[in-house]
């Protein structure tokens, strides 16, 4: 409804018509490479002529076609730029103490580092970012830091970065222990669309900002008394001793404890795809998913037709959709 409200075109008949492309798709649609679909994305803004379908999924009107994550392709060249590292720390923290949702907003800071909490690591590597040995200002896509935005994608995280066996992880060992399979939680891994009350959402969605607890009610309907735990890390553009040594202060300043902490290279980010798997689902609608194949809400469709006053079902099935990549 929101894409139709949007592009004045319903999501189905944009499908229908070959008009909604992912990344990849998009860039040969478009005849430009893969990158310069991400500069295109960059001048379209939110409620003009892009809409958000839910967490990591954006379909964006680029020429004549709707593509899908389009700002993918620039967001993986960061990681994986020779000479470039993410700098990481495996946290783990008391929930009395400090809500999932608290550690987000407070501790890590809003995606918009300029309004992020004031003690926020986003924030203060905002207002520091001069004397802290950045290059450029943050803003909400080289906002300073990652954090796991739940106890299950805590989980996946650390599987994919560190290679940490979910079944010997205290919360996957909760879920393998509660019957449910390897299989299943790798599919879940990837953000799935589930059936949930009524209608199909975002399992991540659905699990973010819950703690230990909740999030275990929720996935399998057990509780259980598990440290929240999650994956953290500097991004690219802002790895600095002085960075790092904020980040660890601000952590340990709320009694969350480092279990680990360490280097990943952008060689290894880039043989291992592991950007490509951590941003899975955005990933996936960038590179390898096509506009057919997307779940989209019946308010982004409308918010869709309403901006670029055609259908989702009509750019569809006219081919104005692309990926990222094909989009380029």
């Amino acid at each position: 409804q929101e894409f139709q409200k949007l592009f004045r075109v319903r999501w189905e008949d944009a499908l229908s018509k070959g008009l909604v492309y992912n990344a990849a798709d998009g860039a040969t649609k478009l005849g430009v490479k893969p990158l310069e679909v991400s500069t295109k994305w960059e001048k379209l803004k939110r409620g003009v002529d892009m809409v958000k379908f839910g967490g990591g999924f954006y379909v964006g009107k680029i020429d004549d076609i709707y593509l899908v994550n389009g700002f993918y392709t620039r967001m993986r060249a960061k990681f994986t730029a020779p000479g470039t590292c993410i700098k990481y720390f495996e946290v783990e923290w008391d929930p009395e103490v400090l809500p999932w949702e608290v550690f987000r907003a407070e501790v890590i800071g809003a995606t918009n580092p300029m309004e992020a909490a004031g003690d926020s690591i986003r924030n203060a590597i905002f207002q520091q970012w001069e004397s802290l040995g950045l290059k450029s200002e943050p803003d909400t896509g080289d906002n300073g830091a990652h954090a796991s935005a739940s106890p299950f994608e805590g989980l996946v995280e650390k599987a994919n970065w560190l290679d940490v066996k979910m079944a010997e992880d205290p919360f996957g060992a909760r879920l393998t222990g509660a019957g449910i399979s390897q299989e299943t939680i790798s599919f879940w891994a990837g953000d799935p669309p589930v059936d949930f009350e009524g209608k199909k959402q975002s399992l991540f969605d659905l699990l973010e900002d819950l703690d230990v607890n909740p999030c275990l009610e929720k996935a399998i309907k057990i509780a259980s008394g598990v440290k929240n735990s999650a994956f953290v890390f500097i991004k690219p553009h802002a790895v600095t001793q002085k960075v790092e040594e904020l980040v660890r202060q601000k952590l340990e300043a709320h009694k969350i404890s480092v279990v680990q902490s360490g280097q990943i290279d952008a060689g290894v980010i880039d043989k291992n795809k592991l950007i490509d798997k951590h941003y899975g689902a955005i990933a996936s609608r960038a590179v390898l998913q096509k506009p057919k194949e997307l779940v989209v809400q019946e308010s982004a469709k409308q918010e869709f037709q309403k901006l670029f006053r055609v259908r989702w079902e009509d750019a569809l099935s006219k081919g104005l959709v692309y990926n990222a990549t094909d989009g380029a």
